[in-house]
């Protein structure tokens, strides 16, 4: 069994962001992270409505 890795090598251009920056974004990512996690698509999608984008789903189509 390999170890986990404490941190992911950096991406080229990345800006390093303070503690508030980083608590913000986990507050934002984490809750859709878990209505994914457990199925709950619909209620993913519903936060998607009023935004100014349009979210594609990489599929294989099966023949």
């Amino acid at each position: 069994m390999s170890a986990v890795p404490q941190s992911l090598p950096p991406v080229k251009g990345e800006q390093p962001v303070g503690r508030e920056t980083s608590r913000r974004i986990e507050q934002f990512v984490f809750p859709e992270a878990r209505m994914l996690d457990g199925e709950a698509r619909e209620e993913w999608l519903g936060l998607l409505a009023d935004t100014a984008f349009t979210y594609y789903s990489d599929t294989k189509e099966v023949a």
